[in-house]
């Protein structure tokens, strides 16, 4: 099965993104919000050929296709987990960020170690058809699954949702209350392309609930839009404050 344009061009856009910041950290490597940026970036690219392979009916590494679901989930989240760093440090003081960091953190924990007791409790008579449902899910083709399928898709899309409507909720708290116009800047390019992650993980949950591949279709440009405002956003706020701007929120 053909790669779909959409997916190919996230893979070049990964690509691009973490070339870029790697020549950034290079120039700045005690940047811990910086650091968090090549984080993210670093996850989406070790996770895409997995996805990939899901999407083509293959695998990778392993010769058990929802093990490689599972990997693939759970490195997405630890990218977002990434995000949500990026925010924290960069919104808050070193000591106040740390103080917060159990926010993302327990959710990530419990979600892996959820998707991980899914991933070897599932019949071999079933696995098959439960990594079809998650490449289904993703590409928008027609699938059938187990009823455990579902939470396969459900768990990591929650778990996202979850740190994008987070960090989303810490950038419209800035732009309330900062005074800076160039910080107000870019946490609105980054409030933009949060609030159209958020629509497009939310599509996918409710494509899970649903059972219907219908809406997904229409979140895979919204997706890539809205990754490349939260980059541009955040990109312009590291321009802006190279180190953060400790406890902006205080």
């Amino acid at each position: 099965m053909a790669v779909s344009s959409v997916v190919a061009i996230r893979g070049i856009v990964y690509a691009l993104l973490l070339l870029w910041l790697l020549y950034q950290l290079a120039r700045r490597p005690k940047n811990i919000p910086l650091r968090a940026l090549l984080g993210l970036t670093a996850c989406w690219v070790a996770a895409y050929p997995f996805e990939v392979a899901s999407y083509a009916g293959s695998t990778v590494l392993f010769d058990d296709k929802l093990t490689e679901d599972f990997i693939e989930n759970s490195i997405y989240m630890a990218g977002s987990f990434c995000l949500i760093c990026f925010f924290l440090f960069t919104l808050y003081d070193l000591p106040g960020a740390r103080r917060r960091l159990w926010i993302p953190t327990v959710p990530l924990v419990v979600a892996v170690a959820a998707l991980a007791v899914l991933t070897m409790v599932t019949p071999a008579d079933q696995r098959d058809a439960v990594a079809q449902l998650v490449a289904g899910d993703v590409t928008g083709k027609p699938h059938t699954s187990p009823p455990i399928g579902g939470w396969f898709n459900f768990i990591p899309n929650t778990y996202q949702l979850f740190t994008f409507a987070c960090s989303l909720a810490v950038t419209w708290q800035y732009i309330r209350e900062g005074t800076d116009k160039l910080l107000r800047q870019g946490m609105i390019l980054a409030a933009v392309g949060l609030a159209a992650l958020t629509f497009g993980t939310a599509t996918f949950i409710i494509a899970n609930l649903s059972k219907t591949t219908t809406v997904v279709t229409i979140s895979g440009p919204i997706l890539i839009a809205g990754i490349v405002a939260v980059f541009a956003g955040m990109i312009d706020l590291e321009n802006a404050i190279p180190w953060g701007f400790a406890a902006a929120l205080r």
